[in-house]
C-alpha cells in the first residue's frame, strides 16, 4: 500500500466519524481534536450585554431592596406604629436627621401635651413584642421571597429561561408603584405639636396605606426569590465553561452593588428623609421596566434550547454569544449531556432518593442555609441598629453603613478572580472558620463596651465595626458567591430545577428566620445575639469540611492567598490609623476643657493662641516645644512602614500573576521577612505613642489611648498573621519540592 492510499483512508475515517457535523465547522474540530475543550472559552459583546441586562433589572434591584430598608426602618418604624410626623422618631440617628432638616427638639416636655410630637416609648414588657412587629416589612419581603424561589422550578420548566426572567420583572414594577402611593395617602409634616384635627386628617388612610406598603415588600421578595433560582440559571447556560464561575459570581456582584446604591440613596442627603423615603424604595422599578423591553434582544439559553431538541436554534443562539461559527463542539457537549440526563427532569423526593445526588443536594442546603443563618442580612438590614449598639452615635452611623457597602463590593470584587484560581472549597472553608473567630471577638467587645460610660464608648465602637467588616470581607469572598455557583455546577441538568429551587427555598427560609427574630433576639440577649451565629457556623463548617472535595493544590494557595487578602486589610487599617489624629488623650491638658490629643502626624494641645497645634513633620519655632524627638521618629517610622506595606502588595500581587517555580519558594520567603519587618515597625510606633505619653505618676490609662492606637494595634496583628501564613505557604513549598528531588532519584536507582 502506498503513503498516498493510506492517506486517503484515514481521511475516509475522518469523514465517517464526523459526517453528522456542517462542513462549516472542519476547521473549528480539526483544532478542538488537538487541543480536546472548546475554543471559544473567552468574552464576548454579546455575553457581556446579556450579562448586564439580566443582572441590572433583577439582581442589582434585589441589591436595592435589601440595602436601603436599612437606612429607612428610622422613617418606617414609627410611620408603621401610627405616627407619621417628622418629629416622632426614635433612635439618637433617626433623632438627629429630625433635628437637621425639620428642627425638632427633644428636650422640651411642652411641646408633646398631645402626644403626637415625640414617638411614644415602648416598656420593657413590650419591647420584644414590639421589635417583631417593627421588622414585619422585612419578614414580608423574606416570605416573598421564598415562596418566589420554590415557584421557581415551575416556572423554570413551563417557560424559557428568558421568558422566566421577564415573568420576575412585573411583581418588582407593581411593587414600585404600590410603594410611591403609600406616602401620598398617609403622611404628616406638622413641626410643631399637631391637634387632633392635623392628627385625624394625617392618617385618615393609614391602614390603607400600611396594606399597599407591607404589599410592595412582598411583591419585591417575590420578584427577588424569582430572580435568584431563574436568573442563576441564565447566566449559567450561557456562559462558557472556563468563565462560568466567574458569570455566575455575577449575580452576587450586582447584588452587592445594589447594596451599596441603596445606602447611598439612603443617606439624608439623598432621598432618606422623612417625606421621600418612598421614592427611595420605589426607584428601582425603573431597572424592571427597562429590563421588560431589553430581555427580548438577548439570546435564549443554547443549553435549554438543546433539552428542548431546538438544534438550529441552539446553534444560533450559542452564536451569538460567542460571535464566532465555531461551537459545534460546544453543542455536541450540551446534547451529550441532555442525553446522558435522559430529559425529564426529577422531582425533590427523587433526588433525595438518589445516591448519586443525596450529598450534592444536602451540601447545597447547608450552603445556602449558613449564608443566611451566618447573620449577613442582620448587617445589612439592621446594621443602623448594630452600630448604635456598637457605640456610634448620629451621623457616624451613616458613613458605618455605607462603609459596609464598599467593603463589601471590594470583597467581591476579590472573589471573582479567586473563584475560579482557588476552587470552591478553600472560600467555603477557611473563611467560615475565620467567621467563628470574628463573631466571637465581636460579642466580647459589643458586651464590654455596653458597660462603658457614653464619653468612653468610642474606642471599642471602633474596633466593633473593624470586626463587623472584617465579618462581611470574609462572607463576599466565600459564602457571598459560592452557594449561588455551587448550586448551579454540583447538580446534573435532570436534578437541576429542583436542586437548584430547593436551595433558594432554604435560602430565602432562613432568611425569614433571621429577618423574623433578630431584633427580638437582640433585645432580650443584647451583644450575646451573635453567639447563636457563630454556634451555626460552627456546625456547618464541621459537614462541609467533611463533605465537599478537597483540591490539594487549592488549599495549599489558599494559605498565600488569604495571607494576601490580610496584609491589604492591615494596611488599608494602618494607613487610616496614622491619618486620624486621635491616638493619645493627655491627662494633663493645658486647658483642661478644650480638646487636647497627639497624632502621629498631628499635635493639638487645645490652646487658645493655637500654639501646639500643628502638623509633627512641619517645623516651626513657635511649636518646637511641642514637638519631641520621639514623634518624629514616629512620624517618620509611619512612612516608611506604609511604603513598605504598599511595595509588599504590589510583591505579592505579582506573584499571584506570575508564580515563577524557580523563584517561589526564595520569593515567598523575601515577603514573608518584609511582612515581619512591617509588623515590627508597627508595633514600635504604638508603643512608643503610648509609652511616651503616660501620665503624672507614669501609669498607662485605656481612656487615654484613642481609636486610632487601636486600629494600630489590629493592624499589627494583621502584619502578623500574613506573616505566619506566609511562612507555613512557604515550608509547604520546600517540602513538595523536596518530595520531588526524593522521587527523582528514586528513578534514578
Amino acid at each position: 500500500m502506498s503513503s498516498t492510499q493510506h492517506e486517503s483512508i484515514v481521511d475516509n475515517e475522518i469523514t465517517t466519524s464526523q459526517s453528522q457535523i456542517p462542513p462549516e465547522s472542519t476547521v473549528a474540530i480539526s483544532t478542538v481534536d488537538v487541543v480536546g475543550e472548546p475554543i471559544n472559552q473567552r468574552w464576548t459583546s454579546s455575553l457581556l450585554i446579556s450579562i448586564a441586562v439580566v443582572v441590572l433589572s433583577t439582581s442589582f434591584v434585589m441589591g436595592v431592596n435589601i440595602g436601603g430598608p436599612n437606612l429607612y426602618n428610622g422613617f418606617i418604624v414609627p410611620w408603621t406604629r401610627g405616627h407619621p410626623f417628622p418629629c416622632q422618631k426614635e433612635g439618637s440617628t433617626s433623632q438627629w436627621i429630625a433635628r437637621k432638616w425639620w428642627d425638632c427638639v427633644y428636650n422640651d416636655t411642652t411641646k408633646n401635651l398631645n402626644g403626637y410630637y415625640y414617638l411614644p416609648e415602648i416598656s420593657t414588657k413590650a419591647l420584644i413584642g414590639q421589635r417583631l412587629k417593627d421588622s414585619m416589612h422585612n419578614v414580608l419581603f423574606v416570605i416573598g421571597g421564598f415562596i418566589g424561589a420554590f415557584s421557581g422550578q415551575y416556572w423554570y420548566k413551563c417557560l424559557s429561561r428568558r421568558n422566566a426572567i421577564f415573568a420576575s420583572m412585573p411583581f418588582q414594577l407593581v411593587a414600585s408603584i404600590f410603594m410611591i402611593i403609600t406616602l401620598y395617602i398617609y403622611r404628616g409634616y406638622e413641626t410643631d405639636d399637631p391637634d387632633q384635627t392635623t392628627i385625624d386628617k394625617a392618617t385618615k388612610n393609614k391602614d390603607v396605606a400600611i396594606s399597599f406598603f407591607y404589599i410592595s415588600r412582598f411583591l419585591s421578595g417575590f420578584s427577588a426569590g424569582m430572580c435568584c433560582v431563574v436568573s442563576t440559571s441564565y447566566l449559567n447556560e450561557i456562559s462558557p465553561r472556563a468563565l462560568r464561575g466567574t458569570v455566575g459570581s455575577c449575580h452576587q456582584l450586582a447584588i452587592v452593588i445594589g447594596i451599596l446604591f441603596g445606602q447611598i440613596i439612603g443617606l439624608p442627603w439623598i432621598l432618606g428623609r422623612h417625606n421621600a423615603w418612598n421614592w427611595g424604595m420605589s426607584w428601582v422599578g425603573l431597572l424592571s421596566l427597562m429590563g421588560s423591553i431589553f430581555i427580548w434582544t438577548l439570546p435564549e439559553s443554547p443549553r435549554w434550547l438543546v433539552q428542548e431538541r431546538k438544534q438550529n436554534e441552539a446553534a444560533q443562539s450559542l452564536r451569538k454569544l460567542r460571535q464566532s461559527n465555531d461551537i459545534e463542539v460546544e453543542l455536541i457537549e450540551f446534547e451529550e449531556e441532555e442525553t446522558a440526563s435522559n430529559k425529564q427532569d426529577l422531582g425533590i423526593l427523587k433526588v433525595l432518593s438518589l445516591n448519586e445526588f443525596r450529598w450534592p443536594l444536602i451540601t447545597s442546603l447547608v450552603l445556602n442555609a449558613i449564608q443566611q443563618l451566618s447573620g449577613i442580612n442582620a448587617v445589612f438590614f439592621y446594621s443602623g441598629d448594630m452600630f448604635s449598639l456598637a457605640g456610634l452615635r448620629d451621623e457616624k452611623v451613616f458613613w458605618g453603613i455605607l462603609a459596609t457597602g464598599v467593603i463589601n463590593l471590594i470583597a467581591t470584587l476579590v472573589a471573582l478572580k479567586l473563584i475560579e484560581f482557588l476552587g470552591r472549597r478553600p472560600l467555603i472553608i477557611w473563611p467560615l472558620a475565620g467567621i467563628i473567630i470574628v463573631m466571637i471577638g465581636l460579642t466580647i467587645l459589643i458586651v464590654l463596651n455596653a458597660k462603658n460610660s457614653e464619653d468612653k464608648k468610642d474606642a471599642l465602637a471602633i474596633v466593633s465595626i473593624i470586626f463587623i467588616l472584617l465579618f462581611i470581607i470574609l462572607f463576599a469572598v466565600g459564602l457571598g458567591p459560592i452557594p449561588f455557583v455551587y448550586s448551579n455546577e454540583v447538580f446534573a441538568v435532570e436534578a437541576r430545577a429542583a436542586g437548584l429551587s430547593s436551595a433558594m427555598f432554604i435560602n430565602w427560609f432562613c432568611n425569614f428566620l433571621v429577618t423574623l427574630f433578630f431584633l427580638p433576639l437582640q433585645s432580650a440577649s443584647g451583644g450575646y445575639v451573635f453567639l447563636v451565629f457563630c454556634v451555626l457556623v460552627a456546625l456547618s463548617f464541621v459537614l462541609l469540611f467533611f463533605k465537599i472535595n478537597k483540591n490539594k493544590h487549592s488549599n495549599r494557595m489558599a494559605l498565600f492567598y488569604v495571607g494576601y487578602l490580610i496584609a491589604v486589610s492591615s494596611t488599608i487599617a494602618f494607613i487610616l490609623a496614622i491619618l486620624t489624629p486621635r491616638w493619645i488623650y493627655p491627662t494633663f491638658p493645658t486647658y483642661p476643657n478644650a480638646t487636647n490629643y497627639r497624632g502621629i502626624f498631628y499635635v493639638d494641645e487645645g490652646r487658645t493662641d493655637a500654639i501646639c497645634r500643628d502638623w509633627i513633620l512641619v517645623y516651626k519655632d513657635s511649636v518646637a516645644s511641642c514637638r519631641p524627638p520621639y514623634a518624629v521618629a514616629c512620624a517618620a517610622l509611619s512612612i516608611i512602614a506604609s511604603s513598605l506595606s504598599i511595595i509588599l502588595l504590589w510583591l505579592a500581587g505579582g506573584y499571584l500573576y506570575l508564580r515563577r517555580r524557580r523563584l517561589a519558594p526564595h520569593f515567598v520567603t523575601a515577603l514573608a521577612a518584609l511582612t515581619f519587618l512591617i509588623f515590627c515597625i508597627s508595633v514600635v510606633i504604638w508603643i512608643v505613642m503610648i509609652t511616651m505619653n503616660r501620665d503624672a505618676n507614669l501609669t498607662i490609662r485605656r481612656e487615654n489611648i484613642g481609636f486610632s492606637t487601636w486600629i494600630a494595634v489590629g493592624s499589627s496583628g494583621g502584619y502578623l498573621i500574613a506573616f505566619i501564613l506566609f511562612i507555613i505557604y512557604r515550608i509547604d513549598l520546600g517540602h513538595r519540592r523536596y518530595l520531588k528531588e526524593m522521587d527523582m532519584n528514586s528513578r534514578r536507582f
